[in-house]
């Protein structure tokens, strides 16, 4: 049964209302959006939540908080390139984790094997101080509007030990803290009203955690497109290019077409199809990004950046493929086709049909991505094959 008649209603904090917890107090918790900690935090409270919601003890220990934030942030961080704040270690903890090979590197390295990695090499890791300090701060800051008047004017070690104190003596008060924080056994234990609470409205808070995480990466990443699809690991398959592919492979097969980035024929059956701006930096599959490949180059590209003076070739080959499109089909199919180039290129339906007019929309819309994705982080491709 739901909680009812809170004196805190829904629209103030966007979280379902209750006369067991403060709902307010945790809305104040993300209020401060300046580092990744407490989001991570409280996400990891909430799965553990759906995992042991008929445990009698919610306790969660720091090596796992310290290690499944790693786990948490290792797509936005290592894959999307996303930052967290100049203030925030989670990237800086997890290169040093890279770099020193305690952990796979590579960009499609999946969270499961992440998790592995950790569990193989919890001992050296937890030796990492970056690792160490990511639950010095954050876990006793979180509990902040819980006990603000108490915690007044303190900073550093004497504000965490009143945290400490409070976290314990308030455990048992009619509205008690989200957690009270065991130092001896190196542990939050979740109360159990809150673990109610959010059993009850799991998707709802979820939801909202989402939404302030959202709010969060936004404001430290203002350039990056398509951030509402980064916010965590994406699925392990993403949606098939069948549409993508039903467009080129008329083209392909109506010519002898050589890969974009080698001169090696393409096979009709065995050709891949490239997101030229990588997808972890696009997050779309839109045609005007994608470009037909042999499996070599694409493999050897991954999530690197493409040289720009290949700019002018990918339209060239884009407005062969447009103008063969435009041959076979009537103009209303046709057009329908080739929205994704309208929108994505801010081009007109002219434009894609004349050489000088869709170089420059591709230059235009090209260009500017990657010189963003390279302050990003994002690393450049060496193409050893030869191009057109």
């Amino acid at each position: 049964m739901a909680d009812r008649n809170s004196s805190v209603p829904l629209a103030q904090t966007g979280l379902p209302p209750s006369e067991r917890v403060d709902v307010a107090c945790l809305a104040r918790a993300l209020a401060h959006k300046n580092t990744s900690y407490k989001f991570l935090l409280l996400k990891i409270i909430l799965q553990r939540t759906a995992a042991q919601a008929a445990a009698d003890e919610l306790a969660i220990s720091f090596d796992d908080i310290r290690r499944e934030m790693l786990v948490a942030a290792w797509f936005p961080v290592r894959h999307f390139r996303l930052r967290f704040g100049t203030q925030d270690m989670l990237g800086r903890a997890l290169g040093e984790l890279v770099e020193t090979e305690l952990v796979g590197g590579g960009p499609y390295v999946r969270t499961e094997q992440v998790r592995r990695d950790f569990d193989a090499a919890a001992g050296e890791i937890a030796k990492v101080p970056n690792v160490r300090l990511l639950t010095h701060h954050p876990i006793n800051v979180m509990l902040l509007p819980w006990f603000k008047s108490e915690t007044k004017g303190l900073r550093s070690t004497p504000l965490y030990n009143r945290v400490v104190e409070l976290s314990n003596e308030r455990a048992a008060a009619e509205r008690p803290p989200l957690y009270r924080i065991d130092r001896q056994r190196q542990l939050i234990v979740v109360h159990r009203r809150w673990r109610e609470y959010f059993e009850i409205n799991w998707q709802i808070i979820n939801g909202w955690l989402d939404n302030q995480w959202l709010q969060f990466l936004t404001s430290q990443n203002p350039n990056v497109p398509n951030l509402a699809n980064k916010l965590w690991e994406p699925p392990a398959r993403r949606q098939p290019l069948t549409r993508q592919r039903n467009y080129w492979k008329p083209f392909i097969a109506s010519s002898e077409l050589c890969c974009f980035y080698s001169d090696s024929l393409l096979d009709l059956n065995g050709y891949h199809l490239d997101h030229f701006l990588p997808w972890s930096w696009v997050g779309h599959d839109q045609l005007w990004n994608l470009v037909p490949v042999a499996k070599e180059p694409n493999s050897s590209k991954s999530n690197r950046l493409p040289a720009r003076d290949l700019i002018p070739a990918l339209a060239e080959r884009h407005r062969q493929a447009i103008a063969f499109a435009r041959r076979r089909l009537d103009e209303h199919d046709w057009k329908l086709k080739v929205d994704d180039y309208i929108i994505g290129l801010n081009a007109s339906y002219d434009d894609l049909l004349h050489s000088p007019n869709i170089v420059n929309a591709y230059n235009a819309t090209i260009r500017a991505q990657l010189d963003l994705a390279e302050r990003q982080g994002f690393e450049t491709w060496e193409n050893h094959h030869e191009h057109p």
